[in-house]
């Protein structure tokens, strides 16, 4: 598995201070940033984490139009017509939250970039753009600070485990992160299943065959959402089974279709 670099694991800590937090991560520059650009790198982070929600916020609006706009096409009635302008609305409002955001991390990431030119201390960097939007997504479904530490700190310990490599961690990741947040799940659930399934990928033996690797995150879903009643666990694994499907067909291939 291909190591992970000290930037990613720098950008990791430092989202965990933007978190209002403070944690230390194995083989991270000790280095923090001086008080006066904390603040400064404290409102990037936040800004980053915001910018990343309202992405996500955005592509959904845009799959409610076109998914309006395929119930208009088949059928041309009044109440369809309806919904399609409902959810053009809300898309531009969406869109227009996302500009803002995008403005605002911009504006953040310059007053942050001149502070450490002031001091003369290396400049942030962007988190991951898979990361951000997980973190994104995670802050939407109602995670708290403490939780979303908790999971930040699990992601960190599956890089550093080094079983899995930090593109397929992401990949797997984004259909799990989408399918408990859809769920409707308390924030405590979600956070609880999370570590379950990040504490599987970096506690060793993790397959590397994509059926293998579906079996261990279903079971680890499964063994974190144990008390959660069936109507609502089942429609959660079926999209997890889905999700991974898709995307670890593409990073490792071989999957055996269909899966028992």
């Amino acid at each position: 598995m291909p190591h992970v670099s000290k930037r990613v694991l720098t950008l990791l800590t430092s989202l965990l201070l933007t978190l209002g937090v403070a944690a230390a991560i194995p083989s991270t520059p000790a280095s923090a940033a001086p008080p006066g650009c904390a603040q400064q790198d404290q409102n990037y982070g936040k800004t980053q984490v915001r910018t990343a929600h309202a992405a996500k916020a955005k592509k959904k609006a845009a799959k409610k139009v076109k998914k309006a706009k395929r119930a208009y096409a088949k059928k041309h009635t009044a109440s369809n017509k309806k919904k399609v302008k409902k959810a053009r609305v809300v898309y531009r409002k969406a869109a227009k939250r996302h500009r803002g955001w995008q403005a605002r991390n911009a504006a953040a990431q310059q007053a942050a970039s001149r502070c450490h030119a002031t001091t003369g201390t290396p400049a942030p960097q962007p988190l991951p753009q898979p990361f951000q939007q997980l973190l994104g997504t995670l802050a939407g479904a109602g995670l708290d600070p403490a939780q979303l530490q908790a999971v930040a700190e699990q992601v960190t310990g599956a890089l550093t485990s080094g079983d899995v490599s930090p593109d397929t961690l992401f990949a797997v990741l984004d259909p799990v992160v989408d399918a408990l947040t859809d769920s409707g799940l308390p924030a405590e659930d979600i956070t609880a299943a999370l570590q379950e399934v990040l504490g599987s990928l970096s506690g060793g033996d993790v397959p590397t065959d994509p059926a293998g690797l579906i079996d261990l995150i279903v079971d680890s879903l499964q063994d974190a959402l144990a008390t959660t009643p069936l109507e609502q666990l089942n429609p959660v694994l079926e999209q997890v089974q889905t999700g991974l499907n898709s995307v670890l067909d593409l990073l490792l291939g071989g999957l055996p279709l269909p899966l028992p």
